[in-house]
């Protein structure tokens, strides 16, 4: 199959609904009415239509239908008996969407995988009467990884993409190089944003001029880790500051005092053996002023675990010991702590729950409306 330049997949024009085959007056309705139609149909159904003409090509840009991105390498993602079937799959890109009022999501799943003369094809899986095939497409001279990551930018030219999760082993050469030609002005993901990886590389490249403000950020080990992720850079960026939720998972972050302070999160996961009581006091103050927001904050492994300086400067009068706060309550609280809460901090935005463990130096603010919501 020729190898296309201008599109990163092939258009299939067998995916128009009947309505649109039967129906010749297209042309004559409004461009509003147009765009109303169009924000119903599938995925694949606006992949197809997208490219009949340059004023469907438009219309679609305008709809930029939302949709979440998964792209995966196959066999790093695969559990360790399937790893060896999937090398097959190369990578993958999954468009998620659903439609308008619909309660369940589609998956468009792409698969890139090599061929025989340094290159790859792009199959599409798809279910016929009741099997899963295998549909193949265009062909590419480049690898894997290289073609499908510039297919999910293209996507974001045309689609409004929420969230976006990355699975690469790391270091990656391929990837690092098509972030290095993408312009920034292309976003990737608005909401949510999650990198899942096998070493520190990988994190480091430069993601984040392709994320809204605002979008969380997640970075997963993939098999865990007891070493210290040494990315300290990335919590001084505008992107990481500004992010609603940001958390590690199986990474220690060399995350400090004041760059804590600095994350305007809600919702924040971290273990970090630099932080140190008198930063939770700070959240804590930050809190009661009414100069942040905390859903729900919990941090591992600190350097200092010390409750009076946790609670320095907060008014006594707005400190309630737990069993005080349980008797206010009929919630059953066994079902989220494993330990139990030290205290409750009464303040303009309502409840906030410390719970403390010195076994593992690790503390965990929660607002008692988002735990109950």
């Amino acid at each position: 199959m020729a190898e296309s330049t201008s599109l990163m997949f092939d258009v299939a024009y067998d995916l128009l609904d009947d309505f649109l085959l039967e129906f010749h007056r297209w042309g004559d309705l409004p461009a509003d009415v147009k765009l109303h139609i169009l924000k119903y149909l599938t995925f694949p159904t606006l992949r197809g239509i997208m490219f009949l003409s340059k004023e469907c090509y438009d219309l679609v840009r305008k709809i930029k239908p939302k949709v979440d991105i998964q792209l995966e390498d196959a066999a790093f993602s695969a559990s360790t008996k399937q790893r060896k079937l999937a090398k097959n799959h190369g990578v993958e890109l999954h468009i998620y969407w659903r439609k308008p009022g619909a309660e369940f999501v589609h998956d468009y799943p792409l698969v890139f995988v090599k061929d025989s003369e340094e290159g790859c094809c792009v199959q599409r899986l798809i279910f016929e009467k009741g099997k899963l095939c295998k549909r193949p497409g265009t062909r590419y001279s480049s690898n894997t990884t290289t073609a499908a990551t510039k297919a999910m930018f293209w996507l974001s030219k045309v689609l409004n993409i929420q969230a976006t999760t990355v699975s690469m082993p790391s270091p990656n050469a391929n990837l690092r190089a098509v972030l290095a030609e993408q312009s920034s002005s292309q976003k990737i993901a608005k909401e949510n944003f999650t990198v899942i990886t096998d070493n520190e590389p990988l994190v480091t490249v430069d993601f984040l001029r392709f994320l809204k403000r605002g979008c969380g950020v997640s970075v997963v080990m993939k098999n865990g880790s007891t070493e210290l992720f040494r990315g300290v850079e990335l919590f001084d960026h505008e992107i990481f500051q500004c992010a609603r939720k940001i958390t590690f998972h199986g990474w220690k972050a060399e995350l400090k005092d004041d760059q804590l302070i600095n994350l305007a999160a809600e919702e924040i996961c971290i273990t970090s053996p630099y932080i140190t009581s008198g930063a939770i006091n700070k959240l804590i103050l930050e809190w009661l002023d009414g100069k942040r927001r905390i859903s729900s904050i919990r941090l591992g492994e600190m350097q200092t675990l010390d409750l009076k300086i946790i609670l320095r400067n907060v008014d006594p009068t707005a400190i309630m010991l737990w069993e005080d706060f349980v008797k206010l309550t009929s919630y059953h609280w066994s079902w989220h702590f494993g330990i139990t809460p030290v205290s409750v901090i009464k303040g303009p935005q309502g409840f906030l729950i410390l719970r403390t463990d010195k076994d593992t130096n690790s503390c965990h603010l929660v607002d008692y409306a988002y735990l109950t919501s």
